[in-house]
């Protein structure tokens, strides 16, 4: 029989901190929702809200979160509509292909004299 308080292991003590952002920037970004699923957990909200009280602590600055999974969500939409910015930005960099049209429009007879010697060069 296991005796004692066994609630700091079952509980874990970042529960209180993954429950709000006070910070109201990091807070919207952190709630934002993409096709109606929510990008982060409550495991991201303790993450941040820890880093965020160790950062203000030691450095006496606030903590800037990267929100990368956003970025690679949104890009991963981008190329699934249609293509992101930086697709569109290679594509002015490329040269135009322009079509060359033929010297003058042969008649029949020319025609089917050319198709032959095709047919007669292949064979």
């Amino acid at each position: 029989m296991v005796r004692g308080f066994w609630g700091d292991i079952i509980q874990s003590p970042y529960i209180p901190f993954g429950v709000e952002i006070w910070e109201e920037p990091e807070r919207s970004d952190f709630k934002k929702k993409i096709n109606y699923q929510q990008i982060y957990s409550s495991a991201d909200f303790s993450c941040y809200n820890v880093q965020h009280y160790i950062t203000k602590l030691e450095e006496l600055k606030k903590y800037k979160f990267p929100f990368a999974r956003i970025k690679q969500v949104q890009e991963q939409l981008n190329d699934l509509a249609g293509g992101s910015s930086s697709d569109e930005e290679e594509k002015k960099d490329e040269p135009k292909v322009t079509e060359i049209k033929d010297e003058e429009p042969k008649t029949k007879e020319e025609q089917m004299e050319a198709n032959t010697k095709d047919v007669l060069e292949k064979l």
